[in-house]
């Protein structure tokens, strides 16, 4: 069993707080997706976690025993730690066998040399690279050199595995590729996994859960269902993808939120008192022709599968995009009454 604890996380660098104040726990066996913009603090918490970074304070505990601080400092190597890399980092002068076997070779106690064929053959072949251990790194596509990266993380049979972007300098059908691959991995291996992307589709497809970061802090933690359809925050909800902050005004009796776009809905799920602000996503929105028209559409794009239209309201300065599968229905130009899906809104905070 194989948890990460994560308490009080603190990083500064000079005047800056690279990460402020973080806790989190992963279960063992968890696949945990650390998402945000450049410089949000993905990068140094992992780099903390693999013992790249020492922290300014605050504790990290793997399985149970604390790696940093209480004056406590165990070196990466001795973490039981897997760590894969943006930069794939491959020996160049090294087969492909050489690289995946390289943990192997450095580790204290020595594995048997027959061994440590064997466990790169092994780890080869669960990522697919069955005959290619004698080639070299410049031998193989980008997506080949990640699988070799991946193996050599993998073969020294770590208890948690910490990946930085793997896939950013892949194409898109790779991506795709390799990310089914990981969590397939991660699922059947039951390895603990902390990975880090500023992609959306990758945090959504490989989590147990999404930790949203911001600034260093973390803005909100939730399995992906929930945490796309009901974000905390705007932030949060433009993190995950496409969507519209639509501002309203409570009703006299409290019960209903008045929408700018005209549509009235239940104040349901609105804490606290004063404005409301509802996360609408574009795909929930319907446009239809109506006398009751709310907004004239300003842009058209068309993407085979969905159609993108933009709406500038008349009663507000912002403007809504609605996402329609199909073909186009509707021209700039046209007045169009806007409807959301009232069950799958969901109010975020207003500041």
């Amino acid at each position: 069993m194989t948890e990460i604890q994560l308490r009080g996380l603190t990083k500064v660098f000079g005047d800056a707080t690279a990460v402020d104040d973080i806790d989190l726990a992963v279960s063992s066996g968890e696949s945990v997706v650390l998402l945000g913009p450049s410089g949000c603090g993905k990068t140094t918490t992992l780099r903390m976690i693999a013992g790249f970074e020492r922290p300014t304070s605050g504790t990290i505990s793997i399985g149970g025993s604390v790696v940093v601080g209480d004056g406590t400092f165990v070196p990466p190597e001795k973490r039981h730690v897997g760590m894969v890399f943006q930069s794939y980092a491959l020996w160049p002068h090294m087969t492909v066998a050489e690289n995946v076997a390289f943990g192997l070779t450095t580790r204290r106690p020595r594995v048997r040399k027959q061994d440590v064929r064997e466990r790169a053959d092994q780890a080869m072949a669960t990522v697919q690279l069955e005959g290619l251990g004698d080639r070299y790194p410049h031998e193989l596509s980008g997506g080949q050199q990640q699988r070799v990266s991946l193996a050599r993380a993998l073969v020294t049979r770590p208890g948690v595995l910490l990946m930085d972007e793997p896939l950013s300098n892949l194409d898109s059908r790779l991506r795709e590729d390799m990310r089914r691959m990981i969590r397939t991995l991660q699922q059947d291996l039951g390895i603990t996994m902390v990975y880090i992307t500023h992609d959306r589709t990758e945090a959504l497809g490989l989590a147990d859960r999404v930790v949203s970061l911001r600034s260093g802090r973390v803005q909100q933690v939730a399995p992906p269902a929930e945490i796309y359809n009901r974000p905390t925050t705007g932030f949060v909800a433009r993190a995950l993808g496409p969507a519209n902050l639509v501002p309203g005004t409570r009703t006299p009796e409290g019960t209903e939120v008045r929408l700018v776009t005209g549509q009235t809905v239940s104040a349901s799920g609105l804490q606290g008192v004063g404005d409301a602000v509802a996360c609408i996503r574009p795909h929930d929105i319907e446009l239809t022709p109506a006398e009751d028209a709310s907004g004239v559409i300003t842009d058209v794009a068309y993407f085979g599968d969905e159609t993108h239209y933009r709406v500038a309201l008349d009663d507000w300065d912002g403007v809504i995009d609605a996402h329609d599968r199909g073909v186009e229905q509707h021209s700039v130009g046209d007045r169009v009454r806007v409807h959301a899906d009232a069950r799958r809104l969901s109010f975020v905070d207003a500041a």
